[in-house]
């Protein structure tokens, strides 16, 4: 009885928090986050792929509002591919990173993503399969990006 007690509170408590390593995120295409960009108010640019062709990326996505908020949306050929590209920018955040800034990461079944406020500025960075979500902004903004990454269901 006390064994079927744990498990009955253990599987209750995994429905609580989410059991986060088991939640999924859809997959958006380059031309949802270009539509829900565009009606946020951004300018969205195609970056082309021949520059990240190398890196395994077929499509890359650029998305500014004013001078301080950009986004950046990339494709991969293959989750493999994408999760090297996401390796290379949470390593160059690694290395940048100062003493006083913080760090939240989120990860589930096929994602991972991470937060980092510093020196004034936020970032948001996440990989969803074979995508990658690159955002960036002022951390007066971060409502704003916020909005966005909700938007685009990231």
């Amino acid at each position: 009885m006390k064994r079927y007690i744990a498990m009955s509170m253990a599987a209750l408590l995994c429905m609580l928090a989410g059991c986060a390593g088991l939640r999924t995120r859809h997959v958006i295409t380059a031309e949802k986050f270009q539509k829900v960009m565009e009606k946020a108010g951004y300018t969205v640019l195609d970056m082309g792929s021949e520059a990240y062709k190398a890196a395994g990326v077929t499509q890359v996505l650029q998305a500014v509002k004013g001078a301080d908020v950009g986004a950046i949306f990339f494709v991969g050929e293959t989750t493999e591919k994408a999760e090297k590209v996401f390796g290379s920018y949470k390593e160059l955040s690694d290395i940048n990173r100062e003493a006083n800034d913080t760090l939240e990461e989120t990860a589930g079944k096929n994602f991972v993503a991470y937060e980092l406020s510093s020196s004034g500025s936020y970032y948001y960075f996440a990989r969803v399969d074979n995508t990658l979500l690159y955002f960036f902004g002022p951390a007066d903004e971060k409502n704003e990006i916020d909005r966005q990454i909700k938007a685009l269901g990231y």
